[in-house]
């Protein structure tokens, strides 16, 4: 997952701006406690959360190192 930190002082932000902060949880491992952990500080935060998380899949690092998107690189694999 993408660095809860950063994305605290971005939710920050866009709440001075008098605006409704949207989080997407993205590079989530497929197991473990951490999206549990990320999606709990989220709500802590104030910002609406996706019901939708964004898994990370070897296809993507792998269709990146090949100029491809994870559709391309494996059309029927979970990450397409």
């Amino acid at each position: 997952m993408l660095d809860i930190r950063a994305m605290t002082q971005t939710v920050r932000l866009v709440q001075q701006m008098n605006k409704r902060p949207s989080v997407v949880l993205t590079f989530c491992p497929p197991s473990g406690a951490e999206v549990e952990q990320a999606r709990k500080i989220v709500v802590q935060l104030g910002a609406d959360l996706s019901p939708v998380d964004v898994h990370l899949r070897k296809a993507f690092s792998r269709a990146q190192q090949e100029g491809l998107t994870a559709q391309e690189y494996e059309p029927t694999g979970k990450a397409a």
